[in-house]
């Protein structure tokens, strides 16, 4: 599970989305991909990982990038 916090026009909004185990051909995959509307960074990217239900936390990151992140 994937939380994400940006600010957009002034206001703060959340963005939550799950990324299942993956899948073939294209179905469930394992890269998630989060419109962030107008805003100019990512305030904030909080992952769950339930097999160790342990969380990650990363902090202003730059919109129109791609991360990689490892339990």
């Amino acid at each position: 599970r994937v939380a994400v916090t940006l600010t957009e026009n002034g206001k703060q909004r959340a963005v939550y989305c799950d990324v299942s185990s993956g899948g073939s051909f294209g179905c469930s995959a394992l890269r998630l991909e989060i419109g962030v509307g107008k805003a100019k960074k990512i305030d904030e990217v909080v992952v769950y990982w339930p097999a160790s239900r342990q969380k990650q936390v990363f902090k202003n990151l730059d919109v129109n990038t791609l991360y990689g992140i490892t339990e």
